[in-house]
């Protein structure tokens, strides 16, 4: 209601401001005619009585030169305004009556002298109509063509439109062997055992087959309420790094992960994703996809249809690689966990590395690595739990038992916060921490 509240006070602002400048026009008009009338009707009279020996024809002219000077005023003026202009006429007239010392009560009574006075009002009135009637009909004939103009422009982009279309659809019928190759691939593709595999997949999947620009994968907090960005291919950013969904803002993201549905942007609004889908394993949601950006000629119905059918295998893909990672939860554990942690083992961590690395070579996607001694002999499960509390979700820990060394894989990571990061964790461990790789 608020919006509709502001919108409508809006609206009528700028009605005032159109009325009073409306007013301004009209008040500027009248004085301009008072004092055309009176130059013109006054030069008139001077003429007569102080330059003209025939004084007393002036009120008994048949072709009285004021007719002539209303004629012109209403042609110019209209009808209501030549009124004003017919009133300073008979003002003089009726003053030059009286000049010749004729009797004001006689004037009044004598068809022969007040009748200049009805033809004053009813050329004024007569011609004045003539010209409203015809200004009237112009600025109908005006609107009528405005009018005409945008249905015309409307018809011309509803018929572009309609091209674009028709080609589209000669493309996708004349490409359809291919596509059926296209989505084989697709699906070839997505056949990893490892989840963190598949994310890096897909984001190459969609700038290949959709041909979007912008592509951006967030993960979702445990809490269900914040995403936090894991994979990002593109420069124009819709979106920032972390999310809070319970912001009215991003009230759409929130509705994509309450409703597991689809998202396709509806208007210009240029803060939105284009498209934006839940990733989901089994029957949890790790987190949302996005195209951030992607050209006018690819945003059609048959793009966002390929997109949900690249979603969907993604989804069956990742509820594999879960069952996979189920079915050896324990060997898994043992080969890639440090024992009752979340803490990689030197060799994998080493494969974890290069995994974003191959995200940095086919996405430009930055990582930084830190490290630092573990001085204080600090336990497996002491590391876990000091470095857990200032660390993201997102961010992985390493450990190399011979070298005592701890590391910090931060993926998705800008080098310009590289500092900010450093100091703010190295302030709550009491440790200092070394930049081992950071691009």
């Amino acid at each position: 209601m608020k919006k509709i509240k502001s919108i409508s006070i809006g609206n009528i602002k700028y009605k005032n401001i159109e009325i009073n400048s409306e007013k301004n026009n009209i008040i500027k008009k009248i004085i301009f005619l008072i004092v055309e009338s009176i130059i013109l009707f006054g030069g008139i009279f001077t003429y007569y009585f102080y330059f003209s020996p025939f004084k007393e024809t002036f009120i008994n002219l048949n072709i009285h030169p004021y007719i002539i000077i209303i004629a012109l005023i209403a042609i110019r003026y209209g009808n209501y305004l030549t009124l004003i202009s017919s009133t300073i006429a008979s003002g003089f007239f009726i003053f030059s009556y009286y000049l010749l010392d004729k009797d004001i009560i006689i004037f009044f009574n004598d068809f022969s002298h007040y009748k200049f006075l009805l033809m004053f009002y009813i050329t004024g009135i007569f011609i004045g109509k003539v010209k409203d009637d015809h200004t009237d009909k112009i600025n109908t004939l005006t609107k009528k063509i405005e009018i005409l103009e945008e249905n015309y422009d409307k018809l011309r982009d509803t018929f572009d439109k309609n091209e674009f279309i028709k080609k589209e659809l000669k493309k996708q019928i004349i490409t359809s062997e291919e596509s059926i190759f296209s989505l084989y691939e697709i699906a070839n593709s997505m056949e990893k055992l490892d989840s963190e595999e598949v994310f890096t997949e897909i984001i190459g999947v969609i700038i290949k087959f959709l041909k979007a620009k912008t592509v951006s994968y967030y993960t979702l907090n445990n809490y269900k309420n914040f995403l936090r960005l894991k994979i990002r291919y593109g420069n124009n950013f819709t979106l920032p790094s972390s999310i809070d969904i319970k912001h009215e803002k991003f009230s759409y993201l929130k509705n994509i992960i309450e409703n597991r549905s689809y998202y396709k942007i509806s208007n210009n609004n240029n803060d939105t994703p284009i498209m934006s889908a839940p990733i989901i394993a089994g029957n949890e949601i790790l987190g949302i996809i996005n195209i951030e950006e992607l050209d006018f000629e690819y945003t059609t119905e048959y793009t966002f249809n390929l997109f949900k059918i690249i979603i969907d295998w993604t989804n069956n893909a990742l509820e594999k690689a879960e069952n996979y990672k189920l079915a050896s939860e324990g060997k898994v554990k043992i080969e890639k966990y440090y024992k009752n942690t979340k803490i990689y083992k030197k060799e994998y961590f080493n494969k974890r590395v290069l995994l974003e690395e191959e995200r940095k070579i086919k996405y430009n996607l930055n990582y930084i690595i830190l490290e630092c001694k573990n001085n204080l002999n600090f336990s497996i499960l002491e590391i876990e739990e000091k470095f857990r509390k200032v660390i993201r979700d997102v961010d992985i820990l390493g450990y190399d038992e011979d070298k005592k060394i701890i590391s910090i894989l931060l993926p998705a990571t800008n080098i310009k916060y590289l500092d900010i990061i450093k100091e703010r964790i190295e302030s709550k461990l009491d440790s200092e921490l070394v930049v081992y790789h950071a691009k």
